[in-house]
């Protein structure tokens, strides 16, 4: 979408929902892969059932939990993205280019995904 927003892959790209439905099925397969019995009691340790720094911490040690988030991520950023798209899309008939919006939300995934190294 940054590189080529005007060719057809990216509008069928855009206008498509299979992108989301092979994310979910993807996000979901490695949720249940990271899905461990002390994950509940790592979530909600405290007395206010809310998640605490450590109990994150440990989740986020397994792989498995990371490429969950990673692709959870994912699937927000393109939704993100085709909202935007669409939406300008709907309010401006011009042929206006969306590359900034493309740009800051794949800058704000390499900065989230490079915190995790």
């Amino acid at each position: 979408m940054v590189l080529a927003p005007k060719t057809e892959l990216t509008r069928k790209t855009m206008e498509s929902t299979i992108p989301y439905f092979v994310l979910g099925l993807l996000y979901t397969y490695l949720l249940y892969l990271s899905w461990t019995p002390d994950t509940i009691r790592l979530m909600f340790a405290s007395k206010y059932w809310l998640p605490e720094l450590c109990s994150i911490g440990k989740m986020f040690s397994s792989e498995m939990t990371l490429a969950s988030a990673w692709i959870h991520l994912l699937a927000v950023d393109l939704f993100a993205a085709r909202c935007i798209k669409m939406d300008w899309k709907m309010r401006l008939k011009f042929g206006i280019q969306f590359r900034c919006a493309y740009s800051f939300a794949l800058l704000e995934l390499l900065l989230i995904c490079s915190q995790s190294y």
